[in-house]
């Protein structure tokens, strides 16, 4: 059973660019920005995870999961830096 496409999500007008800035840098440069879209799917896709695991699809659940996390992922800013991938790592180790 294949899991359904997302819908595309639009961000929230309560994360603006200033709070863009101000969190992750300046939002001017790509090399700091965030893809908000692409982060947005990324939870949706974990939700759809935690639904199928409540309906013991867990083996599926996983592949939701891993997915949406790895999107999540790939959209913050600094992928190179390495401070940000240390902690990241940190952070997904517990």
């Amino acid at each position: 059973m294949t899991p359904p496409s997302p819908p595309i999500m639009t961000p929230s007008s309560s994360w603006t660019t200033n709070t863009t800035k101000s969190f992750f840098g300046a939002a001017e440069d790509p090399a700091v920005m965030m893809d908000r879209r692409s982060i947005s799917q990324g939870m949706k896709l974990v939700s759809i995870a935690a639904d199928e695991y409540d309906e013991g699809n867990e083996e599926v659940a996983l592949d939701i999961y891993l997915t949406g996390l790895d999107k999540i992922l790939m959209a913050l800013p600094n992928k190179t830096d390495t401070k940000t991938k240390l902690a990241l790592r940190e952070k997904l180790l517990r």
